[in-house]
């Protein structure tokens, strides 16, 4: 008796079934224009003299700018901008870090 197998589907073969509503433009070019979102940014990214601590999260959750602009010479760029001061581990020490989080952007 032979048996037949056959690959499982992956769960892209299945995306066409739970995407049933389509994006509109305008909505599309809402979501990816110049704006404010939070992000998650490395600690020793914005301290990069700090790489000898072990920090815990090893990343912080920070609003900056992001998104596209309508002429690819231009780039999205903080025009506001504001301190917020987190707690975070540096090995088994609490301490208070300073992070800049972008209020506006603009494309520039």
């Amino acid at each position: 008796m032979s048996m037949l197998f056959t690959q499982p589907r992956s769960h892209s073969d299945f995306s066409f079934l739970l995407s049933s509503t389509v994006l509109m433009f305008q909505e599309v070019w809402g979501r990816s224009f110049c704006r404010t979102i939070e992000k998650l940014v490395e600690v020793v990214q914005e301290y990069p003299t700090e790489v000898e601590h072990i920090y815990s999260p090893s990343c912080v959750p920070l609003v900056r700018c992001a998104g596209c602009c309508g002429d690819e010479k231009l780039e999205c760029h903080p025009t506001q901008t504001s301190n917020v001061t987190m707690q975070v581990k540096q090995g088994q020490e609490y301490v208070e870090m300073t992070f800049v989080e972008h209020q506006t952007c603009e494309c520039r």
